[in-house]
């Protein structure tokens, strides 16, 4: 959510109408207004504004807000003889997204990892026998 605030001079008389345009093809009359992009990209801004007497003066700002793709989180594992306590899983992150990435790594087991430096965690895992 991004949040824009009006600075504008009314000059003479007062302000009552505003047209706020965000650049992704939304919009908003409200002095205070606040937007949620719902895509990346680099998006200009526009605001409009209207005095009680019909004058009207607009301030842009070009490519002002940066929304970048995020992140999708996702691993791959492999395993080694897991007949045999204690099992040994590998697990190589595959998340992909802008920017560099931080590794919290929660095994279900009350156990966890937070690895930045290595791109690969192992754990061992006692395995209970089953007859």
């Amino acid at each position: 959510m991004v949040n824009y605030f009006d600075k504008s001079k009314p000059g003479s008389g007062v302000i009552n109408n505003w047209s706020w345009d965000f650049g992704d093809g939304n919009a908003s009359t409200l002095q205070q207004a606040s937007h949620k992009y719902t895509r990346a990209g680099i998006f200009s801004i526009t605001l409009s504004v209207i005095n009680q007497y019909g004058c009207k003066n607009s301030s842009a700002r070009k490519d002002l807000v940066h929304i970048n793709k995020g992140v999708t989180a996702d691993y791959d594992t492999k395993s080694g003889n897991i007949c045999h306590s204690p099992a040994t899983f590998s697990f190589t992150p595959a998340a992909t997204g802008d920017g560099s990435f931080n590794y919290v790594w929660t095994f279900g087991d009350g156990t966890s990892s937070v690895q930045t430096s290595l791109p690969t965690v192992i754990k061992k895992q006692v395995l209970t026998p089953f007859y």
